[in-house]
Order: C-alpha cells, then structure tokens, then sequence
C-alpha cells in the first residue's frame, strides 16, 4: 500500500470518528434538551395538581390555606368528586354553605327530585341537594349555622351543634340538635315531632310540594306555606327558609309564605337574606 493510501485511510478514519463524536454529542445535547423541558414539564403539572387537590368539604380547603371565599370542588370520597359547593372564608369561615336566598333569582317551589339533586346558581341563590348533603353529613361531625339579615341591615344568626341528614331511603330524615346563637330557637321547636306526649328535637323527614312526609294530619305543609322544601313538624313550624321570595314587604307580607324565622321576625316578615352552612366539629 503506498503513503497516499495509507494517509487516505488515515483520514477517512479520524473523520469518521469525529462524525461518530458530533453526533454522540448532538444526541447527547437532545437528550439533555428533552429531559430538561420534558422533566419541567411534569414537575409544573404535577405542582398545578397538588394545587388543586379536591377536598371534602370547605373547612379543609380552609386548613389547606385557601382563604378567599367562591366556588369550589368537593372531592376525596367518590360519592362528592366534582360536586360544586359555595365557601364561606370569613375569618373564622371554613364554612360549606348548603342554601342560599339573596334576591330571589332562583324559584324555590321545586319537586323532590329537584330538591335531591339540587339546583340554582353557585355564585347566587342554590340548594346543594338532599343527597349531597346526606353524603356531606355522615363523613364527618357537622355544626349547622344559619345567617340572615332584614330588610334594615339588621343581622342574626342561629347555630346547631349536632346536623345531620340521612338517606332517601328515610326520606332524609333530620338530626339537628344543640342551639346557640341571636336569632332564637326557631329550628329545633319548628322541627320537633309530639312523640309519647314529649317534643323531640329530631327526626321529621323531608317534604316537598310533591311528596308530604310532614306530620301535618290534614294538609300538606309545603303546598300551604310558601311551597318551598324543608322539614316540616305536625303543624308546619316558624322556620321557612325555602318559602317564596317576597321582597320588601315588612310585616304585611302573606302569612307564613315567605322567607320566615317566626322567633326573630315572626310569621308575616320575609327575610332579605339567608345561608345555611355546615363545618366539622
């Protein structure tokens, strides 16, 4: 083999190894490439994640640092995954709100099944629905507080240390038990059902214009009084916070129809605002 040959091969090696070297290295700077942008991109999705772990209720968004109030998503059990609820994150909030009357943009004359699945708006007026808040309630130990404002400004509110519905099964029977609070005990003596000739502070099913669980012998008391669900004792109770929506009309509203607190404003009084809310114990 001659010199020339012999430097030819030469070459045509070392290029073939420098060529061997550049591509190691363009690989090599791609793989780098990929798994930097690649790597970011999980880490980034994996942060947006766990900054929206659904919780199971308001209360432990709240423990979770979220402090501004709004909609939010419940999650953590399957029976509440994607259920929607408004949060009440006051100073000292924490609060899932089940029921909300603020201008009467949503009719609350619905039928049981309405009244189940819910309806309204999140971000206005709402009910969360009877089978949401049957599966909210036996998760955990509920507080029950109830805010409501007039027509003044004037505010109240009333709390039950013990809340708690059942299944439909049972036609989400009430347990509500231990008040506190300015409004006046309203609830617990409107929800009692006469039993052995002693008043019981729980247990009356729930009642809608389309189905009368009340304990009412001769009327229905949804269909009389202002049409609205609720629970309803034998002679329909002062706390009708479902009832129509009346608007300003001072004591001279129709009896019993409206938005009513018989033991802060009485029978003849609807009320401007009300939220009912719930928070473990």
């Amino acid at each position: 083999m001659s010199g020339e040959q012999k430097r030819s091969k030469t070459g045509d090696t070392a290029e073939t190894s420098d060529t061997i070297t550049n591509n190691k290295t363009k690989w090599s700077r791609w793989c780098k490439k990929f798994w930097w942008t690649f790597g970011g991109l999980v880490v980034a999705v994996m942060v947006v994640s766990l900054s929206f772990v659904a919780e199971p209720d308001c209360a432990a968004y709240k423990a979770t640092g979220h402090m501004a109030s709004g909609v939010y998503t419940l999650g953590s059990t399957p029976a509440l995954a994607g259920v929607e609820v408004y949060c009440d994150m006051k100073p000292g909030g924490g609060w899932t709100v089940i029921q909300r009357r603020l201008d009467g943009s949503v009719f609350f004359n619905r039928t049981w099944e309405e009244y189940k699945h819910g309806f309204g708006n999140k971000n206005g007026e709402y009910w969360l629905g009877n089978e949401n808040i049957h599966r909210l309630t036996t998760q955990k130990d509920y507080i029950l507080r109830i805010d409501m404002m007039d027509w003044d400004g004037n505010k109240r509110y009333a709390e039950y240390n013990t809340f708690r519905v059942s299944g439909e099964s049972e036609q989400y029977r009430l347990t509500i038990s231990g008040y506190s609070g300015t409004a006046g005990d309203t609830i617990t003596d409107s929800y009692s059902i006469k039993r052995g000739g002693s008043w019981q502070t729980s247990g009356q099913m729930f009642s809608t214009v389309d189905r009368d669980n009340d304990g009412h012998i001769f009327r229905s008391c949804s269909q009389r009084y202002g049409q609205g669900g609720g629970w309803y004792r034998n002679g329909c109770g002062g706390a009708k916070l479902n009832g129509r929506y009346l608007g300003n009309c001072g004591n001279s509203c129709p009896h019993a129809q409206g938005v009513t607190w018989y033991d802060w404003r009485g029978h003849s009084y609807s009320l401007k605002s009300v939220s009912m809310k719930i928070r473990p114990r």
